[in-house]
């Protein structure tokens, strides 16, 4: 997996210079980017137009997203639309979701929308990488989407973590809340869903690891 050690340290520089203590979504985007981790296409867009012109240019359907570093929680905010299947749906949206963004935070910096590709079925879960005052870096995986707070189905590994290593947590992460009965639903046993892939799983869980280390 490619690193760009040194595009990560000018992102968190800058961020950091401005005072912040989290990434808009384009920027983690360039993180991903600089570790090699495949993301959804997408561009930032500052008007109504510049959204068509995005999502002409990827196809439809996409999801907006509010662009701010002032709101990090977008649903909340709505500030979120997904399922977007022409230009007079983007074109509108991108006016919703600005107005709900100002209607929420009247004093948020307002960077613009992401227009991104809107992916469908497989499994979503949240991969991460957390400072603990005893064991240092760890790797955080566990379900994702809103399951993250309903279910708080998260396990840790001690960073870096290993290739193998990875898609072996992932699978045995997976069939363990499979057994329990909370994740079998939502896993790729569910109707409609599809398979997941531990190893991908796991090629993603390295990120984090190899970051926070």
């Amino acid at each position: 997996m490619a690193h760009n050690k040194d595009a990560v340290r000018k992102i968190l520089a800058a961020v950091k210079e401005e005072g912040r203590n989290a990434l808009t979504a384009p920027e983690g985007k360039l993180v991903c980017d600089a570790y090699g981790i495949a993301v959804p296409g997408e561009g930032v867009a500052r008007t109504p137009t510049g959204a068509v012109e995005l999502a002409d240019k990827m196809g439809y359907p996409v999801v907006l997203k509010i662009v701010s570093p002032d709101i990090l929680h977008k649903t909340e905010a709505g500030g979120v639309l997904v399922g977007l299947n022409s230009a007079a749906d983007v074109e509108r949206g991108y006016l919703t979701i600005v107005g709900n963004a100002k209607k929420y935070d009247p004093n948020a910096n307002i960077v613009g929308v992401q227009v991104q590709q809107m992916i469908t079925g497989g499994q979503e879960v949240i991969i991460g990488a957390v400072t603990d005052p005893s064991f240092g870096k760890l790797v955080a995986f566990g379900l994702g989407g809103v399951l993250v707070e309903v279910l708080k189905d998260i396990t840790f590994r001690m960073a870096p973590a290993k290739p193998g290593r990875c898609a072996v947590d992932a699978r045995r992460h997976c069939r363990r809340r499979s057994a329990q009965g909370r994740a079998r639903r939502r896993s790729g046993q569910s109707r409609g869903a599809g398979r997941h892939d531990p190893a991908r799983v796991g090629t993603g869980e390295r990120f984090p690891g190899d970051l926070g280390a």
